[in-house]
């Protein structure tokens, strides 16, 4: 679909498909980097959640020795600590979210956008009709493109996290309030 779009606009108005490859550089820029620190920073969080849980298991099988050594401070300031680095790592990939998908919809939107006014323009200028519609196959062209590469970017973020993105991994508010 996309190369047939692509092939169509260059028959139809090559300079506005120029405008929709506009944000590809920065869209493949944008994507590399997020794989690049991605990678690590969801290892970084298996890590601490498999660490966690294997704290966790020792404290339950061992809860007998902890209370006959009233070590329930200890164990509980050690299971904060390795909570507060779960969350810490939480937190990274979280902010690694928060920049990257806003990035891509940008890319998307300025896209569309930036065909849109610039086919205005051609046509108001009669440098183009709109009897050959460049403006809409632009349009749909910038449109096309931005849902592959959104659709793209949450299948690698979901990838990456090892299946699909849920909320069961947010911080409840007692958490929140202590910190």
């Amino acid at each position: 679909l996309l190369a047939l779009s692509i092939a169509v606009l260059t028959w139809a108005s090559p300079s506005l498909l120029l405008l929709c490859l506009i944000a590809v550089p920065f869209v493949v820029a944008a994507s590399v980097r997020f794989a690049r620190r991605s990678r690590e920073t969801y290892n970084n969080v298996r890590d601490r959640i498999a660490g966690l849980l294997s704290q966790l298991q020792e404290g339950i099988s061992g809860v007998r020795v902890i209370q006959a050594y009233a070590r329930e401070p200890v164990e509980i300031a050690r299971f904060d600590t390795a909570n507060r680095a779960l969350y810490g790592a939480h937190m990274e990939a979280t902010q690694l979210q928060a920049w990257y998908l806003p990035v891509i919809e940008l890319a998307g939107t300025a896209t569309t956008a930036i065909v849109i006014a610039a086919g205005g323009y051609l046509v108001v200028q009669g440098v183009t009709t709109l009897g050959t519609r460049p403006l809409h196959v632009g349009s749909a062209i910038a449109t096309a493109a931005y849902d592959v590469i959104r659709a793209h970017a949450v299948a690698g973020l979901a990838a990456c996290e090892g299946g699909e993105v849920t909320d069961d991994d947010e911080v409840p508010h007692a958490q929140l309030d202590r910190l």
